[in-house]
């Protein structure tokens, strides 16, 4: 059974404080009220992903204290791609390869299909987003329908934040949205999530700067990861609609006018937007 005596913090977000843990390990402490089903998932699906020899922490289970659930991993120590990102701007199109490289890596893994759904994930986020009107929420689910499925682990939430520069290589962490389908819509994602990046920082110098290098980042990853495995823009493009309709659900007010935007074009509603 695992002590309880917790470490100093070493990470903080929004849903989790991590802390060292004993020796070579550290402790994600959920916020209060987190469901422990949340921490329990997100344990097995790391232990799943890192079985299948992926680059992902090790995981050695779950603890609660008080009434917070919390999930032990392996302890990796570095720097995120982000943080390495920001701090050395000059290699932004090194960064995308490593980006390309990684992705590839995850997207190389077949997964059976006892693994949770990409697609029904995705479906269930545009059922609960409620900035959907009912026009927009059938059109989402409508084309959701039409585009293909697959078998491969999909991260569902791959960017440079989430991947730790470790001494033996790049770890990438927060699998608690990895899912069984297609490739091209966890790109589609990881592609929404750069973009709309920038958007999180004031108006200003800086944010300009930012939008800058985050186009060179994704143009760059796009471009590798196409030399690595087979990859269409065109499939990609046509997942990016219906995830920015999903991603609604998760309540970002800066990126909503952004969000809506791309999902209407699932409607007609703006013809003069495309995603790049």
């Amino acid at each position: 059974m695992w002590g309880l005596d917790l470490g100093s913090l070493v990470g903080r977000g929004k849903r989790a404080d991590v802390h060292a843990y004993g020796d070579g390990r550290v402790l994600k402490l959920f916020v209060d009220g987190t469901d422990s089903g949340e921490a329990a998932g997100e344990a097995e699906a790391t232990k799943v992903v890192h079985d299948l020899g992926l680059p992902a922490p090790a995981c050695f289970g779950t603890v609660t204290v008080g009434a917070r659930p919390g999930i032990v991993f392996e302890r990796v120590d570095g720097p995120t791609m982000l943080a390495d990102f920001l701090a050395r701007p000059w290699r932004t199109l090194a960064v995308a390869r490593q980006m390309a490289e990684l992705h590839a890596v995850i997207h190389g893994a077949v997964i059976s299909d006892r693994y949770p759904s990409q697609r029904e994930a995705v479906r269930r986020k545009i059922l609960a987003a409620g900035r959907l009107d009912e026009n927009l929420r059938d059109a989402a689910l409508k084309a959701l329908a039409a585009l293909p499925d697959g078998d491969r682990v999909c991260h569902g939430d791959f960017h440079p934040g989430n991947v730790i520069l470790g001494p033996r290589g790049p770890v990438v962490i927060d699998w608690q949205d990895a899912k069984r389908g297609n490739p091209a819509a966890d790109i589609a994602r990881t592609v929404l999530l750069a973009r709309h990046a920038p958007l999180h920082f004031p108006p200003g110098p800086h944010r300009v700067v930012l939008t800058l290098l985050t186009r060179l980042l994704v143009t760059g990853y796009l471009r590798y990861y196409s030399r690595l495995r087979p990859l269409r823009l065109s499939d990609v493009r046509a997942w990016l609609p219906v995830l920015a309709a999903a991603r609604l659900r998760e309540g970002l007010e800066v990126e909503e006018t952004a969000l809506l935007r791309l999902a209407g074009l699932l409607a007609g509603r703006d013809p003069t937007c495309r995603p790049e």
